[in-house]
Formats: structure tokens, C-alpha cells, sequence
């Protein structure tokens, strides 16, 4: 039996995003060529998300919207806070 590696590209592309806000010069060189792919990534994102092993894997199980929504960018005004043993919303 074969077994493949499968990066998962939104995770790098989500890493890529959030290490694309920092000094390129502070970051690793693995930190930096992740910023440049969600830089060079941003404008077509969606279509390379949806385009990717996992994108493709959702799509085909009917979850074409939970792809969409995951590769869009600044649009939440929560974020997840750990507390008392669960994640819980608060505003930003």
C-alpha cells in the first residue's frame, strides 16, 4: 500500500497569513517563504483553496460553502478564548 504526504496547504497559506503581518526580516527564512506564498496566494485564494487535496475532498462530500468561508480573509470580529476548559467567543 502507498502512502502519500499531503501538506495541508491551508494551514500553510493560514500560517502564511498571519506570519505576513510581521518584519520579514524577524522571521525565519520557512516563515518568510510562507508569508510570500499566502502574499503571492491572496488575490485567487479561494479558487487555490478550493483547487487544493482537502478543498477537493470537501467539495465532493457537499461542503462547497465551508470551503468558501474558510479561505476568506479579516472578516471575523471574534476570536476564539480558552476558558474554563472550552473556546468561547469574545469581540475584538
Amino acid at each position: 500500500m502507498a502512502i502519500y504526504l499531503r501538506p495541508a496547504l491551508e494551514d500553510f497559506l493560514g500560517a502564511g497569513a498571519i506570519l505576513s503581518q510581521f518584519d520579514p526580516w524577524a522571521l525565519s527564512v520557512e516563515a518568510q517563504v510562507a508569508a510570500w506564498a499566502f502574499q503571492n496566494a491572496q488575490a485567487n485564494l479561494s479558487s487555490i483553496v478550493m483547487q487544493s487535496s482537502s478543498g477537493c475532498e470537501l467539495i465532493a462530500r457537499g461542503f462547497t460553502s465551508d470551503v468558501l468561508i474558510a479561505s476568506e480573509c479579516n472578516v471575523s470580529t471574534v476570536i476564539p478564548v480558552f476558558k474554563d476548559g472550552a473556546y468561547i467567543p469574545s469581540s475584538l
